[in-house]
């Protein structure tokens, strides 16, 4: 496959099922459950369980998520963007840091492009 069609495939990929786990109605009862575990609603602010806040926080937000599925998605699929490889090195571990980074930062522009989009379609 073309590294390219790869590369904004797994963006694609990246930003959809970020945004669908952060926003969607499908998984707000889910993302509700960790933010009562957590408290989040006391009016004092102490956090009954911080695990639970930390989940809670890393899926309603779409840029956090994001993060921790395109680094599943490079060690699933092992894209290159760069082929900057050491000698030395049999791994190109800065290879996949680089494509790591630009697979957040596409996927979110991707996925911030689309619900803008989707936002106007269903206010008219």
């Amino acid at each position: 496959m073309n590294p390219v069609f790869q590369f904004f495939g797994l963006c694609m990929a990246v930003g959809f099922i970020s945004g669908v786990i952060a926003k969607s109605l499908f998984f707000e009862a889910w993302r509700d459950y960790f933010r009562f575990r957590s408290g989040a609603g006391l009016y004092d602010g102490r956090f009954k369980e911080e695990w639970c806040a930390w989940i809670y926080e890393l899926f309603s937000c779409v840029w956090c998520l994001s993060h921790w599925v395109a680094l599943a998605a490079v060690v699933i699929w092992k894209p290159l963007i760069t082929n900057c490889g050491i000698l030395l090195f049999t791994v190109p571990v800065l290879d996949y840091l680089v494509a790591w980074f630009c697979i957040v930062g596409v996927s979110n522009m991707l996925w911030s492009f689309y619900w803008n989009w989707l936002d106007r379609l269903v206010e008219k």
